[in-house]
């Protein structure tokens, strides 16, 4: 169902959609606590990985400015926003590859070529992502590397590592957000489909984490530098 848009009057300006902007709030406070928690541990696969929420974090914040602005100053201005949560975004993707790639390469020899055409396809993104300001740009790579990170995390769980299954857990709950916002679930304007997407995503980002956390802690080849 389809509902008004919200907005609040502050200092004189129209402010869109404050919910959302509280709700972007939230995925970045999650992302701030999981970028200090993982940023401890000496190998890739945790710091990629707080890397990546670090990323997704800043990305909620320009996102919050687009969401409450519109266009009040400007498209010009507008379009640089979108672009910026965008761009972030999907060099979030790319760390978030990095650490999937990096948790079956434990032990073995990473691959250049594979590392040089992640660079080129999130490079390829943005340039797109600047030509068309939409949010398809995030949300099929998105899809694709969560469909990546859930089947090496997966193939980790059955060999009964646990953070694996929260993870798995993580990328589940990521797919229940990337649908809400997809088919517009919404309750009413003061809590739309982006704003459930957005709560889904902080749960997302939580399994994922503490998942990762928990790999790194009971894996010594994870925890350490490589």
């Amino acid at each position: 169902m389809e509902f008004g848009t919200s907005y609040i009057f502050l200092f004189g300006l129209k402010i869109f959609e404050p919910n959302v902007i509280l709700s972007n709030l939230l995925i970045f406070l999650v992302c701030l606590y999981y970028f200090k928690n993982l940023n401890v541990f000496e190998g890739k696969y945790a710091k990629q990985t707080s890397v990546f929420v670090l990323f997704m974090g800043i990305s909620t914040c320009f996102a919050s400015v687009g969401h409450a602005v519109h266009l009040q100053l400007g498209e010009i201005f507008f379009r640089i926003i979108v672009f910026m949560s965008h761009s972030f975004n999907i060099i979030a993707l790319y760390f978030c590859f990095k650490a999937a790639y990096t948790y079956t390469s434990i032990n073995k020899q990473s691959n250049a070529y594979i590392g040089y055409s992640a660079i080129g396809v999130t490079v390829a993104l943005m340039i797109v992502a600047l030509i068309t300001g939409s949010f398809l740009t995030i949300k099929i790579p998105a899809g694709i590397v969560l469909v990546y990170s859930l089947i090496v995390h997966f193939i980790g769980y059955r060999k009964n590592e646990r953070g694996s299954g929260l993870f798995v857990s993580g990328v589940l709950i990521a797919f229940l957000s990337i649908l809400i916002h997809t088919f517009r679930l919404s309750l009413n304007e003061w809590c739309n489909h982006k704003d459930l997407a957005h709560i889904a995503i902080a749960a997302s980002l939580t399994f994922m984490c503490m998942g990762v956390k928990i790999n790194s802690q009971n894996t010594p080849a994870l925890s350490l530098a490589n």
